[in-house]
């Protein structure tokens, strides 16, 4: 499960590539792509099975403390995503839930309703578009500009990597375990919670199957070097299709982004 982080924590469904590696420092792209479509379950099976129903545990670090929470979250691409995170914060418990559709956004916080900003949306859906890029059947698009990085170590494996680039997107660079295809590292630019961008760095671990899909259900990302997210999967299923009412406007809320931002 990849996840996009907006505010806390947001989606997963990873995808990606068997062929040979080339011997060389720097692989052929495609050859690396494809190598990790084959190892995450096939082209044809992950262009079927799209979207994903999971639950896990997390824990969110931010302002010197550890937020322990568990999860559910229901991803359709390309814009679709709905997230309930339970917690215990200041003393009571705590239910947040965000939902995503292409046009708009809303958080509700123990049942209060608000719909997110035009900033807050547009952010959530440049991680949405960075998890296009490590779900990798996109990358055969010639829209994307691909290359090949030096190969590298990464959690004590070695790793090749491609930087990733789409024109009005942040570059994005991705290496996979060289053996096995996985990937198992993303790299790439975020908006932190003070609203500057950070590097953001997410490793991949504990790949299992799934019904034929393999999952990483383990992942961790720093931002500027500092932990930010540690996140486990407990229970993950690929569907064809999520029924669109788990995605349906809150009632009482609106039904556009607001158009200045805040804080979250």
């Amino acid at each position: 499960m990849r996840i996009t982080i907006s505010g806390l924590v947001v989606i997963g469904l990873l995808a990606g590539t068997a062929s040979r590696l080339c011997a060389a420092d720097k692989s052929d792209p495609q050859a690396v792509i494809q190598k990790a479509i084959q190892a995450m379950g096939g082209e044809e099976k992950l262009a079927k099975f799209k979207s994903s129903i999971s639950k896990g545990k997390c824990k969110f670090y931010a302002m010197g403390q550890a937020i322990d929470c568990t999860a559910e979250w229901w991803i359709q691409p390309p814009r679709q995503l709905k997230a309930v995170y339970h917690m215990h914060m200041g003393g009571r418990n705590v239910t947040r839930i965000e939902v995503i559709t292409k046009d708009a956004g809303w958080l509700s916080m123990n049942g209060r309703v608000l719909p997110l900003t035009v900033d807050q949306l547009a952010e959530i859906h440049e991680g949405m578009e960075a998890e296009k890029a490590v779900n990798l059947l996109a990358l055969k698009d010639p829209e994307y500009q691909i290359t090949s990085l030096e190969e590298a170590v990464v959690a004590d494996r070695p790793a090749v990597g491609l930087k990733v680039k789409r024109k009005g997107h942040r570059d994005i660079l991705l290496y996979f375990d060289k053996d096995k295809g996985y990937v198992i590292k993303m790299q790439t630019r975020a908006k932190g919670m003070g609203g500057g961008e950070v590097d953001e760095d997410s490793l991949y671990a504990d790949y299992r199957n799934h019904d034929g899909i393999q999952n990483p259900d383990k992942m961790t990302t720093k931002r500027d070097g500092q932990l930010f997210l540690e996140c486990e999967t407990t229970e993950f299923k690929a569907v064809e299709k999520i029924p669109d009412q788990i995605f349906a406007r809150p009632e009482g809320a609106a039904a556009r982004p607001r158009a200045t931002t805040s804080s979250r």
